[in-house]
């Protein structure tokens, strides 16, 4: 996702660096930023600033890892679909 976001996303949602090597590094994830004050933790965490990267977080390596925006909609949409079967 990070290689094909236009660059201004890329700028709100920067990708998480870990301080040092990790099995999981090869994983497109992306940095949560905090949100500390009390009436901000309200309104701020449904900003597409946190919810953004938390939703994009909780999906599959599977789905996250896939590179073409095609292929991406088409498993997102399956992969919705399957989850709220249950």
């Amino acid at each position: 996702m990070s290689t094909t976001a236009p660059d201004y996303l890329q700028e709100i949602v920067p990708p998480y660096q870990p301080s040092r090597s990790l099995h999981s590094g090869s994983q497109s994830r992306f940095c949560l930023p905090a949100v500390t004050d009390t009436n901000k933790k309200r309104t701020g965490a449904r900003a597409f600033k946190h919810a953004a990267p938390k939703l994009w977080n909780a999906l599959p390596s599977s789905l996250s890892t896939i590179t073409s925006p095609t292929t991406f909609r088409k498993r997102l949409k399956t992969h919705l679909f399957l989850s709220n079967q249950s």
